[in-house]
């Protein structure tokens, strides 16, 4: 089963900053691919997880990941 998730990564530059960002992950028994990942789009997390609940519940094809994070993300 192929999921879209939302991935974060933490900085720390004194304050720390989280950017997030979307991943494509397959799920085979208890292992988990990693099949596309675009890391640090945001530091707005619920924007981000936006376009990974549009990306689940379109069931977007790999195809066309980038379009769709360029087009969302600008907005």
């Amino acid at each position: 089963m192929k999921k879209y998730i939302l991935t974060s990564t933490t900085y720390h530059t004194g304050e720390g900053a989280t950017f997030y960002g979307i991943a494509l992950i397959e799920k085979e028994g208890n292992s988990y691919e990693l099949i596309a990942s675009f890391n640090d789009l945001t530091d707005d997390k619920s924007k981000a997880q936006k376009v990974v609940n549009l990306c689940n519940e379109s069931n977007l094809s790999t195809v066309h990941l980038k379009n769709v994070i360029q087009d969302l993300m600008s907005d």
